[in-house]
Parts: C-alpha cells; structure tokens; sequence
C-alpha cells in the first residue's frame, strides 16, 4: 500500500535505478508480494495476540512463512532490473501466486476462529 508507493521512488532515486520497461513487472510483483505478506501476518498476528509473548512469537512465527515470498520478489527483481524479459521470472511468479491463494485461503477460513474467544 502507502508503503510500496513511497518505497519504490525512494529505491529509484538511492540507488539509481532506471526502471525503463521493468515497470510493469516490478508493479505486479509487488502488489503480489504484499498480497502475501498481509495475509500471512495478519494470520499469525490474530494467532498469539493472547499469548503471554506475542511481541516474541510473531517474529519468529511470520520469519519462515515470509521467507517464500522475499525470496521470489528477490529473484524477480533482480531479473527485472537486469533488463530480462519477465517470461524468465515465471517459475518464482507462480510461486508467488500459489502461495498468495493458499495464505489468503487459509487466512479466510482461520481467521474467524482465532478471533473466537
């Protein structure tokens, strides 16, 4: 969201990037990772709101969950900004699609129940 949009100028202009035609493809990319990343946090963060540590245990819940979609924004990025063409990065866009559709499943069907007192 309000994020990636003040993100993405601030990393042009830091490091210098010139998008060109990469555009298109980094803006799916990102609207799909945040899709993932929401879904999953936002699962774990209702799961141990009543847990005596949750400031401790959403870290290190949400860590391994978020490793698939940082890994697949990073391999699609760099692809990106390489000047390759986006059908190279399909693999890991899959990937990041299935994983969005499985945690935003899951995330709807869970969330009821872990709100339930």
């Amino acid at each position: 969201g309000v994020i990636d949009v003040i993100g993405l100028p601030l990393f042009l202009v830091f490091f210098n990037v010139s998008l060109g035609s990469a555009l298109p493809g980094l803006l799916a990319l990102i609207a799909l990772t945040t899709v993932g990343f929401v879904a999953v946090g936002t699962l774990f963060s209702a799961m141990v709101t009543r847990t005596r540590f949750a400031e401790l245990m959403l870290p290190v819940l949400l860590l391994p969950f978020l490793m698939p979609p940082l890994m697949s924004a990073a391999q699609v990025t760099v692809k990106l900004l390489a000047g390759r063409p986006l059908s190279e990065a399909v693999g890991w866009l899959k990937l990041l699609a299935a994983y969005d559709v499985v945690f935003v499943v899951l995330a709807t069907l869970l969330f009821p129940h872990t709100v339930d007192e």
